[in-house]
């Protein structure tokens, strides 16, 4: 693995992190519900079952699992090709800042502007990158109807 390899995978490893985090934080959360008798623990068997307490971190865990997988095809593609830049790993990281900010500005508060104006940023980050990827992909095709 080369180093910049290793410090453009760093920022993905951190939204691991933060799942995890989300992971702990929502099960607290789901377990503190059910001891105070706000649901059945049969409630969750529903996509909507959680109680108040916890929907924001549910719903913030599933977002965890929507737009980041389009920066992680991106990474495997990138890493794949050996064609990693400087300006990769920045996205990478506005990625994973725009991920905590999403996740602080969802779990904390009722600012839907807020919070859509950060994804906004943290969407620009995986555009970029997907951006990258189609580069390479249009340079490749348009070199395969070419003469060799």
């Amino acid at each position: 693995m080369t180093d910049t390899v290793a410090r453009f995978l760093v920022p993905f490893l951190g939204h691991f992190a933060l799942v995890g985090v989300l992971l702990v934080v929502l099960t607290i959360q789901r377990v503190g519900a059910v001891m105070a008798g706000e649901v059945k623990v049969s409630d969750y068997a529903r996509a909507n079952g959680d109680a108040a307490r916890s929907r924001r971190v549910q719903r913030n865990l599933g977002n965890q699992f929507e737009l980041p997988m389009f920066a992680y095809f991106a990474a495997a593609v990138l890493i794949a090709t050996s064609t990693v830049t400087e300006s990769d790993i920045i996205a990478a990281w506005v990625f994973f800042a725009g991920r905590v900010l999403h996740s602080g500005v969802q779990c904390l508060t009722d600012n839907v502007q807020l919070r859509g104006s950060v994804f906004c940023i943290n969407a620009a980050a995986v555009f970029f990158l997907i951006w990258h990827v189609a580069t390479l992909v249009w340079a490749v095709l348009g070199h395969a109807g070419a003469a060799p």
